[in-house]
């Protein structure tokens, strides 16, 4: 396996200090972005839909679930991943960059 450079790994701190994986499940369920952690795990749909994109990068929602069910080890239907995209997202969205 392939060591992370140090530069990635700082990185990777930074981001998990700034979002920690239990505020991130906190203001999932505030937002009512998720209701049950059952199907969808706030977590990785959140590294995932953030980490999907950058600059000069076209992503389709189809590979951001594709990279969804790569970080969680756990495919979801089409229509599973689909039907987030709701204001409840967006809200959940809106805190996390607050």
């Amino acid at each position: 396996m392939k060591k992370p450079s140090p530069k990635t790994t700082v990185i990777e701190e930074e981001l998990t200090r700034i979002f920690p994986s239990e505020w991130i499940k906190e203001t999932a369920r505030e937002t009512k972005f998720i209701k049950r952690s059952r199907e969808v795990d706030p977590v990785m749909f959140f590294w995932a839909l953030i980490l999907s994109f950058g600059v000069g990068v076209s992503r389709s929602l189809a590979s951001i679930r594709r990279c969804y069910g790569s970080m969680a080890a756990k495919e979801l239907v089409p229509s599973a991943f689909y039907d987030r995209f709701t204001p409840e997202l967006v809200e959940f969205l809106k805190r996390c960059i607050a």
